[in-house]
């Protein structure tokens, strides 16, 4: 497994955090990409930030954003991965945003469930 760097600094290529994930998913599934030249998208969006410098889910994964990525050495996984780790910048966003995160629980899901009792 690799390390996170010593001094606290976040990875300096979104690539390298997506790549083991990437291989990962590979090897755990035969992944064969579909005839369809653009992928439907009916999730969320990014944030404003993101938005600013990257196309929307639903354009990324449209024919012709589709053809730049390939061009730029990324197929449809990347993509996809890309658009994955952006929401979970934004999630994460939005629960600091409610609650400062307690560095002390043991996982998303106790922070959820103790932002969703908090609020009642």
């Amino acid at each position: 497994m690799l390390e996170w760097p010593s001094d606290n600094k976040p990875i300096e290529s979104i690539e390298e955090v997506l790549k083991p994930i990437r291989r990962s998913l590979k090897r755990a599934y035969n992944l064969t990409r579909s005839k369809r030249k653009s992928i439907p998208y009916d999730g969320y969006t990014h944030g404003q930030q993101i938005l600013a410098i990257c196309p929307d889910p639903e354009t990324a994964l449209t024919k012709e954003d589709l053809k730049r990525s390939y061009a730029n050495g990324k197929d449809v996984l990347d993509v996809i991965l890309l658009i994955a780790f952006q929401l979970g910048i934004e999630q994460g966003k939005r629960l600091e945003a409610q609650q400062p995160i307690n560095l002390y629980a043991k996982s998303l899901v106790d922070l959820e469930f103790k932002k969703s009792k908090h609020d009642e």
